[in-house]
């Protein structure tokens, strides 16, 4: 008796530690035996309240449904079939507490326990608590009812169906799948400030239609489109960001939510769903609410932008993508992958095993399962059984006899199979009558399970059993061995993998560092980039300037139609490489089929392969182009092979940004030497059209100065007596020049011709001719033996500018290539006008020069012919009692009208009189004999300008009596010096121009400084001064500085200047050191061969980083900068360093100064502290910046300007240049 109890406390206490719930009843039903798990199931808090409660009250605590959920019958329980003797099955039910509305899910098997006579003593329930299999189960039906709606939805938006309607359905499918009470869309008014309840679900009669909300912020669907996000309310009446509308309060309305339903252009409206009980809205019921709110939105946008079949695609893909994403869902949760046991080189070992294990058993079926995840078996290996293992695979646990011995860890055989559930049905349908399942224990949270089956009915023995026992513990860690082994393998496979594809990339950068070009970085990219990826055909395209398009920039593995078709296309099309570009995203499209659903205008076009990638190119954060990669068969593109080609573009975007670096760099030096070249040119030419007063002969030395430089034809005309006379032809070969001439001679320029010199001469505007076709010549030419003189010339590109001077088009000059093949462009045409300033201005100051020439003989002529006007007259009263003929010939007044009293005053300009009768008064009064330049207005209304020389003579008295003088015409004389003026002032004009644009037209905002600058030039400003400074951006928060002043003044300083300008600029974006930068400057102005040129330069970089900044500080030869730390101290920074230009391996030191807020670094040029009076201390700019302290660098530069002119002994002989920088962190 005592081994009886013992055992049974053995057996209590095994039944206690079991998950399942466990309990005994005897023949009347009530309770012998509870454990805890039993207890917890049907909410009793211990297994002791369960057994002391009655039955009838244990049965009324909660109630019980079948699985398809109809009430289950009392009688039917397993426990009363088992009293009763009867065969009691498996069954499934489901308990809902009446306390607590909690629902669990049970699967109850009944087993009776009889006496030794056979009597029922009691029966024995087990429990197996299936809720989380059962609420993850409804969870998935649930969320596939949601996405169920949702695309029925959306399929029938897109089959055209009236919005009304769409929202009538989709307000009762939103109510029905989340159990609301009511449901509403609400359409947000345009020019209101209200929504309308466009449909409705659960709703009073009278409502739907017409209720109007506001928009504002006080009601749900306003609160709702002010946060612009889900608003979720489990309780109004708690609710205190909004207040709920009366209806709300009357329908007894307390659980909320809304979602937006958000348009592609702007907000359509709310959907809302209400219930009458409190509820806490799930995540998934919101992003339910929100599909359905989308597939709305799509519809409305399709009805207001009337662009049906656009938004119909719209939404077939958002319905499509939804569905998708369901059954990807769905297949995650409900299967778990086989991939990680697909490629397991088990195949071979585990056949074995199950031979050998059928053989020892005398079994004709064999069958190996071993877990997928947490919840699936899946068959590995089959022997006996038809078709391959896969066919089996994806076994639930729960589900027949294998998910007992899976969940139970323990083997089961069984005789008779034919009235038992098993998981391979196709057992029963081969025969097979006995099983037995033996578990796997491995690794796995779940165990495997090993099936040996039998076509012959048979009772598995116990040494049965135990051989299975035994194979299975081999087979399970033989299992174990293939698996490391594999896992090792395949880490194996993928590190290869990765080191090959690293080594692809390496060889990748290395191709690309020797490509320069934007050309040949493509076809690095290409080349390599197919063969790593084994990859059928690729292109890149870029950006067109306008940005609009894109054009390819290489391609291969294309066919030459297709490659026609798509040279270039619109930047808005719907192709992969567009959207990649546009959108920044890449695209992937594994399949034609894939292809012709996201872009369906490629269904007449033949597909030459399979599937494609298309990766947007970007250098800064902007995009640039793209990458197109096609290959010959379908692909899926794993995170690999899409880091590899995102690498890839990534080279390709850093290789692309380097060679537009240095294709820049290239330009701008070409540029560079371009500008300098056309300074010296234009130097030289004003140098020739000084050297002489013949502008014949001056002009004829331009023309042969340009050719062949500038030009292999240089034609210049000038007009003379209504006719236009080419005065020079110039070319490097003599006998072109005398087929010119020829030409001339037998076809002289037609006046009226519509193009050409004539046409430029009248109108004088510029002509330019890209290229000259024969087409155009043969229009032009008169004859046969004229148009073959003119192919004879070779022209193939001309222009022709006028020469203009005071308003005035004197001529033209014609530049042309021939033997060169230039290509003249606008800028060309830019320089030439420039050059015909030059040679008009000569040929009208020759012409003044010969006007004033001639002028002097006539005046001397005059003088001599006595042509002056002889006058005398009263000393007191100025007026005339005698006046020459001469008077009346050159003013037209009658001689008689002279001795009118205040006649001589009356004829001076009214801007002349006054001062010129005060001062003959003054004068006279003195007895000083005096002359007088004044304008007098002629009879006939001309002005003309004399001299007028005074003798005073005096009376007896002593006091003045008479007046006598000469007038003399100086009208030629002052025409002329008011031209030279206007010529003088242009020269300025023209300086002043200059000297700007070697300046930057404004200073640029900089992070963290304060900047201000002052340039102020010396003497009368006809003269380019040497002076300059600049600040530019050379990262993505580093600037440059530059500071410099060039020796000398006029064109070759400002070539100087343009040339350091420029250079500076170039080298700053790919030399790093301030030193590094002036060397290459240095170089610049050694390889110019400037005699008795150079020039000295303070170069630095500035930096923000965090609350100070860093300069960078680099001198050539300039004076050092002043800092101005925030403490007022004051020191000089950097190293003096050598002038640049002037040999080949200058001194160069780079200093590093932090700067904090409240410094300042002052910049010059000698012009601020040289050529002061001897009073002046050399240090005065250093003693005075302690008191600037704490000023803005306005006022710095304003202070510091103001004291360098004021310390000056008289006018600035020098340039005067300031640059400060104000550090405000």
């Amino acid at each position: 008796m005592q081994d009886y109890h013992q055992h049974l406390e053995e057996y209590v206490q095994i039944l206690e530690a079991v998950a399942d719930g466990v309990t005994a009843q005897d023949p009347t039903g009530r309770l012998i035996y509870a454990n805890d798990a039993a207890a917890r199931l049907v909410g009793f808090a211990t297994a002791d309240e369960m057994v002391s409660t009655p039955p009838e009250e244990i049965l009324s605590a909660f109630e019980i449904f079948d699985e398809s959920g109809d009430p289950f019958p009392l009688e039917r329980l397993p426990g009363r079939l088992a009293l009763l003797g009867e065969e009691a099955p498996r069954t499934i039910m489901k308990f809902r507490l009446r306390a607590t509305g909690e629902e669990r899910w049970s699967v109850v098997k009944a087993t009776p326990v009889t006496d030794e006579e056979g009597e029922v003593r009691f029966a024995v329930n087990v429990f197996d608590d299936i809720s989380h299999e059962k609420m993850t189960q409804a969870e998935l039906d649930r969320r596939t009812r949601q996405q169920e709606v949702v695309v029925r939805l959306g399929q029938r938006a897109l089959s055209g169906l009236p919005l009304q309607q769409l929202m009538d359905e989709a307000a009762d499918q939103v109510a029905r799948t989340l159990a609301l009470d009511h449901c509403s869309i609400l359409e947000l008014l345009d020019g209101e400030e209200a929504l309308l309840m466009r449909s409705g679900f659960g709703w009073p009669r009278g409502f739907v239609g017409e209720l109007r909300v506001s928009s504002g912020g006080d009601t749900l669907a306003g609160y709702t489109l002010q946060q612009n996000e889900p608003v979720l309310t489990s309780d109004l009446s708690f609710e205190s960001r909004y207040q709920g509308h009366p209806l709300l309060d009357e329908l007894g309305v307390s659980g909320a939510v809304s979602v937006i339903i958000r348009a592609k252009t702007r907000p359509f409206g709310i959907l809302a769903g209400f219930s009458t009980r409190p509820r806490e809205f799930s995540r998934d019921d919101v992003v339910f609410m929100e599909a359905v709110a989308n597939v709305l939105a799509a519809a409305a946008q399709r009805v207001w932008a009337e662009e049906v079949q656009g938004e119909l695609l719209t939404l077939e893909r958002s319905a499509r993508e939804a569905a998708e994403s369901v059954a990807q869902e769905l297949r995650s949760i409900q299967t778990v992958t086989d991939a990680a046991l697909a490629g397991l080189p088990l195949d071979e070992l585990l056949s074995e095993l199950l031979l050998r294990i059928r053989n020892e058993l005398l079994a004709d079926v064999a069958v190996i399962m071993l877990p997928e995840g947490e919840d699936h078996l899946a068959v590995r290996a089959a022997i006996g059984m038809p078709g391959p293992a896969e066919r089996y695979a994806h076994i639930p646990i729960g589900k027949g006899l294998v998910s007992r011995v899976a969940a139970t860890r323990q083997p089961i055989a069984v005789e008779d199979i034919s009235d038992i559930e098993v998981a391979l049905s196709s057992m029963k349908d081969l025969g097979v009558k006995s099983i037995a399942a033996i578990p796997l224990f491995l690794s796995d949270p779940v165990c495997g399970v090993l099936q040996v089956g039998t076509f012959q009915q048979r009772r598995f023995t116990s040494d049965d059993l135990s051989l299975l026992r035994l194979v299975a513990d081999r087979a399970s860690n033989a299992i174990e061995h293939a698996r490391l082994l594999e896992a090792e393998q395949a880490s194996r496979r993928e590190a290869v993998a990765m080191a090959n594809r690293l080594a692809l990339l390496q060889g990748v950068t290395s191709s690309l560092s020797e490509a320069v070009s934007e050309k040949q970085v493509c076809e690095v990219v290409i080349q390599r980039g197919l063969l790593a990826l084994q990859a059928g055909a690729g292109s890149i395209v870029l950006l067109d300037e306008d940005q609009q398009g894109l054009h390819v920039v290489t391609a291969t593995g294309y066919p030459e139609d297709l490659l026609a078709k798509f040279s270039r296309f619109p930047l808005d099309a719907r192709y992969p490489l567009s959207d990649a570009v546009r959108t920044g995203r890449s695209v992937y499209v594994e399949s034609v089929e894939q292809l012709l659903i996201d872009y369906p205008q490629f269904k007449t076009t033949a597909i030459p392969h399979k599937s494609l990638v298309a990766i947007p190119l970007y250098v800064e954060g902007r995009a640039i182009g793209g990458l197109g990669i096609s290959f010959d068969e379908p692909r899926q593109f794993g995170d690999e092979d899409k880091i590899f080609m995102e690498s890839l573009a990534q080279q390709c975007s850093q290789a692309l940004q380097r060679a537009h670096l240095f294709e820049a760099e290239r330009d701008a030096r070409t540029r560079s030497e371009l500008v300098q070249g056309r300074f010296r040119f234009l130097a030289r030419a004003s140098e020739i059209f000084s050297s002489s007063l013949d502008y014949r002969e001056t002009l004829s030395q331009v023309a042969n100065f340009a050719v062949p430089g500038i030009a292999d034809w240089v034609s210049i005309y000038v007009a003379e007596d209504d006719d236009i006379d080419r005065i020079v032809v110039a070319h490097s070969d003599p006998a072109k020049v005398q087929l010119a001439q020829t030409l001339n001679e037998r076809y002289p320029q037609d006046p009226d011709a519509p193009t050409g010199p004539p046409r430029v001469m009248r109108s004088g505007e510029s002509e330019l001719h890209r290229e000259i076709t024969r087409e155009m010549l043969e229009a032009t030419a008169r004859d046969a033996e004229h148009l073959q003189m003119l192919l004879d010339l070779q022209l193939r590109s001309m222009m022709h500018v006028p020469l203009k001077a005071r308003g005035r088009t004197l001529g033209v000059l014609s530049l042309a290539s021939s033997e060169s093949e230039r290509a003249y462009e606008e800028e060309d045409v830019l320089f030439a006008e420039e050059l015909a300033r030059h040679a008009a201005l000569a040929i009208e100051n020759a012409r003044l020069f010969q006007e004033i020439d001639e002028g002097e003989k006539r005046f001397r002529h005059f003088v001599q012919g006595l042509g002056a006007i002889f006058w005398e007259a009263d000393a007191r009263t100025f007026q005339f009692n005698f006046v020459s003929r001469r008077a009346q010939e050159l003013l037209g007044y009658p001689l008689d009208r002279w001795q009118e009293p205040g006649f001589w005053a009356s004829i001076i300009h009214p801007d002349d009189r006054d001062p010129v009768v005060e001062a003959r008064g003054i004068a006279t009064s003195r007895l000083e004999d005096h002359d007088t330049e004044y304008r007098v207005i002629a009879d006939d209304g001309r002005v003309m300008w004399f001299k007028d020389i005074v003798t005073v003579l005096p009376g007896a008295a002593g006091k003045p009596n008479l007046l006598r003088g000469v007038m003399v015409d100086i009208t030629e004389q002052k025409q002329i010096e008011t031209n030279l003026e206007e010529s003088k002032e242009r020269y300025a004009h023209l300086a002043r121009t200059l000297q700007k644009s070697l300046l930057p037209p404004q200073l640029p905002s900089v992070q963290g400084f304060q900047l201000a600058a002052r340039y102020r030039p010396a003497g009368e400003g006809n003269q380019v001064g040497g002076d300059f400074f600049d600040v530019f951006r050379v990262g993505e928060t580093e600037r440059a500085v530059v500071m410099g002043d060039v020796c000398g003044k006029g064109p070759k300083a400002a070539a100087l200047t343009g040339l350091a300008r420029h250079t500076v600029r170039t080298a700053a974006l790919y030399e790093s050191k301030p030193s590094g930068v002036l060397d290459i400057l240095n170089r610049a102005v050694l390889r110019e061969e400037l005699k008795e040129q150079f020039c000295t330069v303070a170069f630095g970089k500035i930096e923000p980083e965090g609350d100070a900044a860093t300069l960078t500080l680099a001198t050539g030869g300039h004076p050092l900068p002043y800092l101005l730390r925030a403490d007022g101290s004051v020191r000089q920074i950097g190293e003096p360093g050598s002038m640049l230009g002037v040999m080949d391996d200058p001194d160069l030191t780079d200093i590093t100064v932090d700067l904090h807020p409240g410094d300042v670094v002052v910049l010059y040029t000698d012009g601020v502290t040289d050529e002061r009076g001897p009073e002046v201390d050399d240090g005065w700019l250093g003693a005075m910046l302690p008191s600037l302290r704490g000023r803005t660098a306005d006022e710095i530069v304003d202070r510091v300007e103001t004291a360098a002119v004021d310390y000056l002994p008289g006018e600035p002989r020098d340039d005067i240049a300031l640059l400060v920088l104000r550090y405000v962190g």
